[in-house]
């Protein structure tokens, strides 16, 4: 096994055996952590009516939306689009690449790739979140297809009951079970 192999594979399994106050002394700057990030129930901008508070109840406590810099979040997972080659690039992976530092490359250049509609997750590494999940979704104005990518990253996350709507997309997740 190369080097660099290696490497990747000890940081990744230090990390995740890290309790949060240990993994906090590795963070490289600010983060924001869970408690810090309103859930949809408790944002600002709630506009929902008490009905639909009621029937949402449930999931308006779980899933949180977030506008800001997702490489400082404190989460369990953040989820993002990818290119097959999972080895970042422009945008959003890109920057996500770079906070994480060279080892997720690594790790993303040991799984040769992803297909079309499917997602993998890695290490956060330098990240405070957990994991990441790279998902590669379907770009479709057939709704069975769009978005398959975000769905499966969500279900290997454990977050479930979503129906994906184009143009909803999520970046982060906030898992409390």
């Amino acid at each position: 096994m190369s080097k660099k192999k290696k490497e990747w594979r000890a940081e990744k399994e230090r990390l995740l055996s890290l309790g949060l106050e240990d993994r906090r002394k590795d963070y490289r700057g600010n983060y924001v952590p869970l408690d810090k990030i309103p859930t949809w129930a408790n944002h600002d901008n709630n506009t929902a009516t008490e009905e639909e508070e009621q029937k949402s109840f449930y999931l308006a406590d779980k899933v949180s939306l977030y506008k800001g810099d997702i490489t400082t979040l404190e989460v369990d997972a953040i989820v993002n689009a990818a290119n097959s080659s999972l080895l970042g690039g422009g945008g959003v992976d890109g920057c996500i690449h770079r906070a994480a530092g060279h080892l997720l490359y690594e790790e993303c250049h040991s799984l040769n790739g992803c297909e079309t509609g499917k997602a993998k997750i890695t290490c956060g590494y330098d990240l405070p979140t957990k994991s990441y999940g790279h998902s590669l979704t379907h770009v479709s104005d057939d709704e069975r297809h769009a978005g398959s990518g975000w769905k499966t990253a969500f279900l290997r996350g454990g977050v479930t009951g979503f129906r994906m709507r184009e143009g909803v997309l999520c970046r982060a997740v906030r898992l409390l079970w």
